[in-house]
């Protein structure tokens, strides 16, 4: 007897600012059931004029990684996790939606990619990873900005004020471009 394959993962189709995004997930990744209000907010509100190198920085299954190489298809966009199952979805993801603008690394922050600086740092923050590890990807974040880079960042309401607190303690401009019912989406500048 062959061993019992199991049925792909359902796939997902949506459309956010004009352009589809078609991806697939896994348990185990963030957002399994389909694309999550905050990282719907975020591709929503995200300002890429500009953009040149774009990191999704936790990207997951990678959907604010695509959508960014769809919207500025001119970009080169670096997605980036450390969970050896999102690489490996958001890779097949890529490939899904034919994007050769994107590049998907395993990378614990920017460990992967070294001292590359991008016009526009992305990221979906974790809720449930503590002060320390948020202060951690606040500092990488800012430090893998080039000149005139912006970090845009979307998170639950209640973590705002600590991801607030600490882009202005490291020197960041900040402003709130938009607050959804349960999530807020940030800018931030180095100055």
């Amino acid at each position: 007897m062959s061993p019992i394959q199991p049925a792909p993962p359902p796939l997902h189709v949506e459309r956010v600012r004009g352009v589809e995004l078609t991806f697939r997930t896994r348990p185990g990744v963030f957002s399994a059931k389909g694309l999550d209000d905050g990282t719907r907010l975020l591709i929503e509100r995200v300002d890429l004029a500009g953009a040149t190198l774009v990191a999704d920085l936790g990207c997951g299954a990678g959907p604010i990684g695509i959508a960014a190489a769809k919207l500025v298809p001119r970009a080169h966009v670096h997605l980036l996790d450390e969970h050896l199952r999102a690489v490996e979805v958001a890779r097949d993801n890529v490939r899904l939606n034919g994007l050769p603008n994107a590049e998907v690394f395993l990378s614990d922050l920017f460990s992967a990619v070294g001292g590359t600086r991008y016009s526009h740092v992305l990221c979906n923050a974790p809720a449930r990873l503590g002060n320390d590890f948020l202060a951690e990807l606040v500092h990488a974040a800012l430090a893998h900005l080039a000149p005139n880079g912006a970090v845009w960042f979307v998170v639950v309401s209640n973590v705002r004020p600590v991801i607030e607190r600490l882009l202005i303690g490291a020197g960041a401009r900040v402003d709130v471009v938009v607050r959804g019912r349960q999530h807020a989406v940030l800018r931030a500048l180095a100055r």
